[in-house]
């Protein structure tokens, strides 16, 4: 037996037929000494970078399969059927707001290890601008992103849609508030920057696509890229394709001069070079082995087929998976959520982050540890546990211009939180909506962070997590009960605050909205003491239009905690 790869998720194995019995033996054993339950994937053909990059094709039934794929080189979504009457896969793509830079690349490289269609076929068929688009996103640290001309800088947005281009086409450069000049990483040639989408399929350059998804399709196979090599290797292989090369040339033309000629060159010499293999001398057998690995599964159902019959015929018994009907899987599942649910309340939480003095201070409870201990709650009690947010539903660009300072802007994101039973398959999901703010698409992680807490406090209610507070939590003894605070009470705080000098004009407008949200929460609470530091803060004049938005939205937070609560 062959162990391929091994993590805590999976262990990829290849065993001789002679040996498969004694395989599954161990693997059996293995199972009873720790309780836990194994899942086999029948892997029919599979193409592996690493433990993280890999496509396969996986038996499902007597009569079906599915594709898997895993690594970044893999944007868009890329939906494989299986023909159970053709014996053959059908490819559908579909949109994913969340990673829709160069998809057609993707495609290109999954039919090519896949099925051994050429990335040229799958990317010159394809019209549909959109998937050859680059998106670029500048990080914080930088201060502008530019176009290089004729003409001087060309000043571009922060996130900027590109492609390659086959007219001569200035640099893309990002900017350092230090002056510094960096060029765009994974640039292509010519780039053009198509904003406004007036680009049309004409004016790309697909050969630099076709490349790219060449040289990625390589990295799978184990191939160097030319730029690996050494000047000596590469002067070996120009003189193996039959290239007439000066000694002196320099690398980068070297490099040059084989890629120009790439219509003539058998990546396979490539690989029989680096492993010390003349062009005179292949081994036949070795050619054909590699071969082998990249036949189309398109070409080979009867070989497919020929496989699963004789999967069919190990010694290995499969449990049958038992059906329940759709009320006994909804119990089951409601069960083992109070489970889960009883845990959480058992579990003893850290106080492990503090908040900027600027803030109130203050110890609060990072995601992080609620996240680890609702993966390892959940899989004691048999579930599966997943949280994405789903949708961006506004991005509001800008809301404050902090002075010497990144503006802020404010996203609104829709998350959905799934258990799935692993008995049943049974699942229910819990939606959330939340607000966050900060600078860049910081944004959205910030209100998917604020949608995670709220959806956690609210279902499951940590026992010792106390309800977050920008001040000192308030007295027990105090009364919850409505008291009337007059109006002219209400004015006086509010023109107390305000009558400070701020940086943004705006800011007077944010700051009456925190009050009056605080003088709320004093009404609902009967704690005529809640906010006042924050008043002062306020008062102080001394808070940028950032810090002044981020209390907002916390203080938002807790009036509508308290509005929930009765």
């Amino acid at each position: 037996m062959e162990t391929i790869s091994c993590n805590t998720d999976a262990i990829l194995y290849e065993v001789d037929e002679e040996y498969k019995e004694q395989a599954h033996k161990v693997l059996d054993d293995w199972q009873k000494l720790t309780g836990l339950e194994l899942e086999e994937d029948k892997v029919v053909k599979i193409i592996m970078r690493d433990v993280n990059n890999y496509v396969e094709i996986v038996q499902t039934g007597n009569n079906d399969y599915k594709v898997n794929y895993k690594g970044g080189n893999f944007t868009g979504k890329h939906i494989f059927t299986w023909d159970k009457e053709k014996h053959v896969f059908h490819y559908k793509f579909k949109d994913d707001l969340k990673s829709n830079s160069m998809t057609i690349v993707s495609e290109a490289i999954l039919k090519k290890l896949l099925f051994d269609i050429p990335t040229e076929e799958t990317i010159n068929k394809c019209d549909d601008i959109f998937r050859f688009q680059i998106i670029s996103h500048l990080g914080s640290t930088y201060e502008k992103c530019v176009q290089e001309s004729p003409n001087g800088d060309i000043e571009l947005q922060r996130n900027n849609r590109i492609y390659a281009g086959n007219i001569s086409s200035g640099a893309i450069i990002k900017v350092k508030p230090d002056g510094r000049r960096d060029s765009l990483a994974n640039q292509p040639p010519n780039p053009i920057v198509d904003n406004a989408n007036q680009c049309k399929i004409d004016d790309i350059n697909k050969e630099w696509y076709i490349d790219l998804a060449n040289k990625r399709v390589n990295d799978f196979l184990g191939i160097k890229r030319l730029e690996e090599y050494k000047k000596e290797e590469l002067l070996q292989i120009a003189s193996n394709l039959g290239l007439q090369v000066d000694k002196s040339t320099k690398k980068e033309e070297l490099i040059k001069i084989i890629e120009n000629d790439k219509k003539n060159i058998d990546y396979y010499d490539i690989l029989c070079y680096n492993n010390n293999i003349q062009k005179g001398e292949k081994d036949m057998a070795t050619k054909q082995e590699l071969e082998q690995k990249l036949q189309t599964s398109m070409e080979q159902n009867e070989k497919l087929m020929d496989m699963v019959n004789k999967m069919k015929g190990e010694s290995k018994k499969v449990e049958e998976v038992k059906e329940y009907d759709e009320r006994t899987m909804k119990v089951m599942l409601l069960k083992k959520l109070n489970e889960f649910r009883k845990r959480v309340r058992e579990r003893k939480f850290v106080l492990d982050k503090e908040l900027p003095k600027i803030l109130g201070g203050g110890d609060y409870y990072s995601i992080d540890q609620f996240y680890d201990a609702i993966q390892e709650l959940a899989i004691e009690v048999g579930l599966d546990f997943s949280f994405e947010t789903t949708d961006l539903i506004q991005f509001d660009k800008e809301l404050t211009k902090p002075a010497n300072s990144l503006p802020i802007h404010v996203a609104t994101v829709k998350t959905v939180a799934t258990f799935t039973d692993l008995e049943t398959g049974a699942c229910k999901e819990y939606i959330t909506i939340a607000q966050g703010s900060d600078t860049i698409d910081k944004a959205v992680a910030s209100a998917s962070s604020m949608a995670f807490r709220n959806w956690f406090y609210k279902n499951f209610t940590p026992k010792d997590v106390l309800e977050e507070e920008i001040e000192e939590p308030e007295e027990k003894s105090k009364p919850k009960v409505p008291v009337y605070v007059p109006e002219k009470k209400k004015e006086e705080i509010k023109q107390e605050v305000v009558k400070q000098v701020q940086q943004e004009p705006s800011d007077e407008e944010d700051i009456k909205a925190v009050c009056e949200n605080i003088m709320k929460i004093r009404e609902l609470t009967g704690n005529q003491e809640y906010g006042t530091p924050t008043l002062n803060k306020l008062m102080s004049g001394t808070l940028s239009s950032a810090d002044i938005l981020e209390i907002d939205l916390k203080v938002k937070k807790k009036l509508k905690e308290v509005e929930n609560n009765g």
